[in-house]
């Protein structure tokens, strides 16, 4: 209701002119609410001319009760329902209520209150008040006990109306009460709906407890309000715009350019809540939270240990600022030591800043918490967390979170996005990331010293953003759970962890042939389950036979060849293998990767090749004739090729023409793996049918059995365990199918010595 058009303008140009986070300053000072009336039919053009009606079931008993003041003498005046203020307009009085009425439509203009023993600068409630219309204008006290231009002690139904320009300035030190510029709702007050505009309000309580624009003790059902330009100070204690000790259903409306300073005492900001809020539904935007000496936080929402609040919904969260000269500083625009029961749903942050003149004393540029939170996004809704930042002594950060022991759960509900522009920081915390089968949650920046990082159904994407790049820094372990770390960006990256669990997961990496690099994964203690790879390779170029490129490290753990393997290979026209290599006894391990012969399914060339492509081409189909040109029995007295474990410790390149013979040797010591077979040595070589029916009809179903296994590797979503056992199955009845083929064979051409039977295994069967 109060959210006003220009707001969608002023997100619009913030997140389009975003600046660093070192001068995180916003031109929201124009952002001031108009002062919409939500009560038109009660309202007259001149102000002069509101009508007020009173319960009239009781004609004889009088229904408002007013006090017209004289310097400090206190004249009783009682009201009944035919002796009205001529006006209409109480500019020297102030209205009491302590019976029933049904409706009180009014102006309270201009009114001063300088007696300690009564509340209230305008008009107090003791007893049932249906609905009031009221604008409440340039009222003011000089004394604490004032209390506000509205006190409640009684029920109230419906209270609309403006309160503009109230002015509170206790210069009583001797009576530090509690204090709201505006509204007091006290402990026996309750207040069903709220409709109210609050502007340019100021409060001055040197020597307060609390201290606020308006200070809920009792219970508010729903409140509709615009709190926009209003002024608190308050020495000691609570200070905040809007203070509540009591209950309050739900708060919705909007924040703007209000400013709190509680010099030498814990103070909130525009919402301070050490009761009960169901909801909060609001903006904030440009709130300001100044202390000298004291710890504070949450320029625009803080719940200390005592507050409970449920949900906090559909918040924007912009250039809020939270600032001490000696204290700490936890949390920018949100500060949470209380509980939070629900959800923070579909939460913007931008622009938020915490700032300390000491060093190391300014956490959360946005967000501080030290109990769990919930931030959740429905639908396509991104949340966006950007220039935000921490001031320590002159040095800029652009951090968002610092999260103290405890725990962040950022979900998604349908396609949604998190972005993180900003980094991450904490001490002994966990972040959750429940992409619930769609959700994205991109890092453009980094991850400080989380003890777990875990995803689940969603995609972690490292990307680049304004302030920085994503990634982690001393994060104990990442968990992986039907979930991507994507880390497709065009640049090299360096995750470092010292565990890292998958299951069912996935990886993408960047393959650099320019420079021959890769993103690398720093495993330092454990390595558990299978991750599958998926290769943007940056140009089709051939390297088959070039150095290996490393792309996983790992320490002395349980680790082997078959804790990475390539699923995908997106812009090469081959396929790569992984090498596994162990080196100091098995304290150091390695994966890399090494183009195969294999042509890959899923390359998709976007140029005309290239003149080496070319020559390379030309090669393989000479070497092709060569072949078909040579007898098989010249081929049998052809020079076997040197092994391939020496090859692949020199990694020279082998010609085309011998790389056709060349027998692939099992994958060790730096060999590559061609697909995830066992040793060559356990199976049996394919013999040379010549020709035969029933050989060829055995070698065919050989043939498919290797295309079979191949499908299942590269797409299985079975543990490893399982893979294994079949891997060994379809290698035993490969071999069973060989010897069967063999019997169908023709007998070699004879020589001297006729041969027993066919050669000894050359190759791996799984690799043909």
């Amino acid at each position: 209701m109060f959210r006003l058009p220009v707001f969608v303008i002023l997100l619009t140009a913030v997140l389009l002119s975003l600046p660093g986070p070192a001068g995180a300053s916003f031109a929201v000072a124009e952002y001031a609410p108009v002062l919409s009336r939500l009560y038109k039919d009660k309202q007259s053009p001149l102000a002069s001319s509101y009508r007020i009606s009173f319960d009239k079931s009781k004609s004889s008993a009088p229904c408002l009760t007013a006090y017209t003041l004289t310097g400090t003498a206190a004249e009783l005046i009682r009201y009944d329902c035919t002796r009205l203020p001529a006006d209409n307009i109480f500019s020297r009085s102030r209205s009491e209520n302590d019976g029933s009425l049904k409706e009180l439509a009014a102006v309270f203009n201009g009114l001063r209150h300088n007696n300690d023993d009564k509340p209230g600068i305008a008009l107090v409630n003791d007893g049932t008040i249906d609905k009031i219309y009221a604008d409440f204008i340039n009222n003011a006290s000089g004394t604490a006990f004032g209390q506000s231009v509205f006190y409640n002690r009684g029920f109230v139904k419906e209270l609309n109306g403006d309160f503009v320009g109230s002015r509170l300035n206790n210069r009583n030190p001797e009576r530090p009460l509690a204090a709201g510029a505006a509204v007091v709702n006290a402990a026996a007050g309750s207040i069903s709906l709220v409709n109210v505009n609050i502007t340019d309000n100021r409060l001055n309580n040197p020597g307060g407890t609390e201290n606020s624009i308006w200070l809920n003790a009792g219970s508010v059902s729903r409140m509709n309000a615009v709190f926009a330009g209003n002024r608190v100070r308050g020495d000691f204690g609570s200070s905040a715009v809007l203070l509540n000790t009591g209950s309050l259903t739900s708060v919705k409306g909007i924040f703007s350019a209000n400013s709190v300073n509680g010099e030498k005492a814990a103070a909130g900001g525009a919402v301070l809540n050490e009761g009960h809020i169901d909801l909060i539904e609001a903006d904030f935007v440009d709130n300001r939270l100044q202390t000298a000496s004291a710890d504070t936080g949450g320029a625009a929402v803080r719940i200390p240990r005592q507050g409970k609040l449920f949900t906090i919904r559909n918040a924007n969260f912009i250039a809020n600022t939270a600032a001490s000269d000696s204290g700490r500083v936890l949390g920018g625009a949100l500060s949470v030591s209380g509980t939070v029961d629900g959800l923070i749903t579909n939460p913007v942050f931008i622009g938020n800043g915490a700032r300390c003149r000491s060093a190391d004393s300014a956490f959360g540029g946005a967000v501080y918490t030290e109990k769990p939170l919930t931030f959740s996004i429905d639908g396509k809704q991104n949340a966006v967390f950007s220039g935000n930042y921490t001031d320590n002594a002159g040095i800029s950060d652009p951090n968002a979170f610092y999260i103290d022991k405890t725990s962040v759960v950022f979900s998604v509900r349908g396609n949604g996005a998190y972005i993180f522009d900003d980094n991450i920081r904490g001490s002994g915390y966990a972040l959750f990331f429940n992409g619930s089968g769609s959700g994205i949650f991109r890092l453009n920046n980094t991850i400080y010293n989380a003890s777990k990082i875990i995803v689940r159904e969603g995609v972690l994407q490292l990307r680049q953003g304004p302030y920085g790049r994503g990634g982690f820094s001393a994060a104990a372990g990442l968990s992986l759970t039907v979930a991507r770390l994507d880390m497709h960006n065009g640049y090299r990256d360096l995750a470092s962890f010292e565990h890292l669990i998958c299951q069912n997961c996935e990886a993408d990496i960047d393959v650099n042939i320019e420079n021959m690099s890769t993103d690398t994964l720093e495993i330092d203690n454990s390595l558990t389950g299978r991750v599958a790879l998926s290769l943007h390779v940056s140009a089709d170029d051939d390297i088959r036979g070039r150095q290996p490129l490393v792309f996983a490290l790992s320490g002395s753990f349980a680790a082997n060849r078959e804790s990475f393997k390539v699923k995908k290979v997106y812009g090469s026209p081959y396929m790569f293998d992984i090498l596994y290599k162990e080196e100091d006894d098995g304290l150091k391990k390695s994966w890399a990767l090494v183009m195969n012969d294999i042509p890959n399914p899923d390359y998709q060339p976007t140029a005309a090749p290239s003149a080496v492509q070319k020559t390379q081409t030309n090669k393989k189909e000479q070497a092709a004739k060569k072949t078909h040109a040579t007898s098989a029995k010249e081929s049998a007295k052809a020079p076997k090729p040197a092994p391939v474990k020496e090859n692949a410790k020199t990694f020279e390149t082998v010609p085309a023409e011998e790389k056709r013979k060349a027998p692939e040797a099992a994958p060790t010591e730096g060999n590559a793996k061609t697909l995830e077979a066992a040793p060559a040595e356990e199976y049996t070589k394919a013999p040379d049918c010549h020709n035969s029916v029933g050989c060829l009809f055995f070698q065919a179903l050989s043939t498919t059995t290797v295309i079979i296994y191949r499908i299942i590797n590269f797409s299985h979503k079975i543990a490893d365990k399982t893979l294994t056992s079949i891997e060994k199955a379809l290698g035993k009845f490969i071999n069973q199918l060989h010897k069967a083929a063999s019997y169908f064979a023709p007998e070699p051409e004879p020589k001297e010595i006729l041969p027993v039977g066919p050669e000894p295994a050359q190759n791996n069967v799984l690799a043909n």
